[in-house]
């Protein structure tokens, strides 16, 4: 608080106040009493020349003038002859004139206790009145027709003035302190409010949160400084906003490099992992041939088929990774288009009547009919395809394969379920990655390449639904959504 500026304004106003009050209760102790002498002194000439412009030896005449300046002025007034002879005393109230027979007033002695006269001539002088037991501010003029006339103002009545005007500025002072600091302290609340919003803006830009703006539109330097700000946030937000887009651009080259890099250091041990078996015996049985282990047509036949055999599963197991990598790394585009899912559905377990008959599986559909989706064909074909193959390799007691369809909302998901084993609960997150088989040995009698779940995968990740598998009683069921339109 006491750092604020608020405080600091608020102390700086009521300073100035303080200064300036006690510059002026002091100007008016050392300055004003002479000051208001000299206006008496103005005061003083003017009334003798107004006088001695109109007087012609009769003060009578000048009776309600005199009066008047007596009342209004605080004056006292004192017009006598050349012989010291008084014809007009403010105290006396007497008049001597002997042009109308009046009786000559001599003038009193002197008083032992009067101050000396200051000056003896003709101007301004102080001197102590014994009868009012007062100062006085004196002036004496001679007059044109050869009368004297003294005019004086008790000087008491200067220094009471000078007084109460004093008591009167304290209070005044007091009264100005109070209402100064309630108008200095709203003055610096309005003044402050601005600044501590521009620095509530400043901490926000500092946190890049650039959403708070300066709302004033004040036309001072404050209301400039907003503006500025202002302009600054913008400015730091496109900039920032072009910042993270490019991070997360770059962020993705990265992780996409990284995932290109590992697919490739997967795909070449597995490559190497899976050649290997089908290498060795293509490599023995073409030594058998050279060698003429065999003299018969018979088992030379039987050693190329092997040899083709193991050819045709290497090529297939090679047509399937590079599928798979040019599905994972983005590179093959979806082609969606709508189509008709139980269409495809019985097209491709049709186009397998042959197989389920030779292997002896029962097939079981509930499929909806009316599912209309939205997804590349070929590759929900390919998905649906390896589903049944895995089936197919793995159903086993009563030789059942069911495939059905279930409404979800916005998508349907298709379910394959073949009777047979279950799959292992602490091997189920594995089955989905590239060359993982729970029977390798079997995998090898129907041509297994451990692909197939990892292009399901790829494929539903790149529609963006979701897929899965779980087993139940005397079987295991995989499935997976599609999108309806």
């Amino acid at each position: 608080m006491r750092n604020s500026i608020g405080f600091k304004l608020l102390l700086g106003i009521n300073g100035i106040i303080i200064f300036f009050l006690l510059l002026i209760f002091f100007i008016n102790s050392q300055f004003l009493g002479q000051y208001y002498i000299s206006q008496k002194k103005n005061t003083l000439s003017d009334v003798a020349n107004k006088v001695n412009s109109i007087y012609k030896g009769n003060p009578q005449i000048l009776n309600e003038l005199l009066n008047q300046y007596e009342n209004t002025k605080g004056m006292r007034i004192l017009i006598f002859s050349n012989d010291n002879i008084i014809k007009y005393d403010t105290l006396w109230r007497s008049f001597n004139n002997p042009q109308q027979g009046g009786q000559n007033v001599p003038l009193p002695p002197p008083d032992p206790n009067k101050k000396p006269i200051i000056m003896q001539i003709e101007g301004f002088e102080i001197r102590y009145e014994s009868q009012l037991k007062t100062d006085f501010l004196a002036f004496l003029k001679h007059l044109n027709n050869g009368d004297f006339i003294e005019l004086g103002i008790p000087i008491s009545a200067i220094q009471e003035s000078v007084a109460i005007s004093n008591q009167f500025l304290i209070f005044v002072g007091i009264f100005t302190i109070i209402i100064g600091s309630l108008v200095a302290f709203l003055f610096s609340r309005s003044f402050t409010k601005p600044v501590l919003q521009l620095n509530e803006i400043a901490k926000n830009m500092s946190q890049l949160d650039f959403s708070k703006k300066y709302t004033s539109q004040s036309k001072d330097e404050i209301g400039t400084l907003g503006r500025s700000i202002n302009s600054l946030s913008n400015q730091l937000n496109f900039t920032m906003t072009e910042l993270r887009d490019s991070n997360a651009k770059l962020e993705n080259d990265i992780k996409l490099k990284i995932k290109l890099d590992d697919m490739r250091k997967e795909l070449i041990y597995g490559i190497s992992h899976e050649l290997k078996t089908p290498i060795t015996i293509i490599q023995g049985y073409a030594e058998g041939l050279k060698s003429n282990i065999n003299q018969d047509v018979a088992g030379r036949e039987l050693y190329c088929n092997v040899i083709m055999d193991e050819t045709r599963k290497m090529n297939k197991m090679i047509m399937e990774l590079l599928e798979l990598a040019q599905i994972e790394s983005g590179y093959m585009k979806l082609e969606k288009e709508e189509f008709n899912l139980s269409e495809l559905i019985y097209n491709v377990l049709e186009r397998l009547q042959i197989v389920f008959n030779e292997n002896k599986i029962k097939i079981d559909t509930n499929i909806d009919k009316s599912a209309i989706v939205n997804a590349d064909q070929s590759k929900i074909e390919q998905v649906l395809l390896n589903y049944l193959s895995n089936a197919i390799n793995h159903v086993d007691f009563e030789r059942k394969i069911s495939i059905r369809m279930q409404l979800n909302g916005e998508t349907v998901r298709v379910s394959v379920y073949n009777s047979g084993k279950n799959i292992p609960i602490e091997e189920t997150p594995y089955i989905w990655d590239s060359f993982y088989k729970l029977d390798k040995s079997r995998a090898r009698e129907y041509g297994g390449t451990g692909l197939g779940l990892s292009i399901v995968r790829a494929i539903q990740s790149q529609h963006g639904t979701d897929y899965g598998v779980q087993n139940l009683q005397n079987g295991v069921e995989f499935w997976f959504d599609i999108n309806l339109i």
